[in-house]
């Protein structure tokens, strides 16, 4: 799956990040962050690209931390 792919399936990204290049692990391909309809409005999944733009992570991330008991 490519960034392209993913623009297609869901549209534009809530927020994204541009390529940079990471010491000794060198260049990223940058990020994007969507919010799945059905999911929680709390949770947000970001697509991690290669330099080539193919996904190569997807994470799972809270967009707002937890009240403290």
């Amino acid at each position: 799956m490519n960034q392209a792919r993913v623009k297609s399936r869901y549209g534009e990204p809530l927020e994204s990040g541009a390529p940079y290049r990471i010491p000794i692990y060198g260049r990223t391909g940058g990020w994007e962050a969507y919010r799945f309809r059905g999911m929680s409005k709390n949770i947000n999944v970001l697509f991690k690209y290669t330099v080539e733009m193919e996904v190569e992570w997807i994470v799972f991330r809270l967009s707002e931390k937890s009240p403290q008991p």
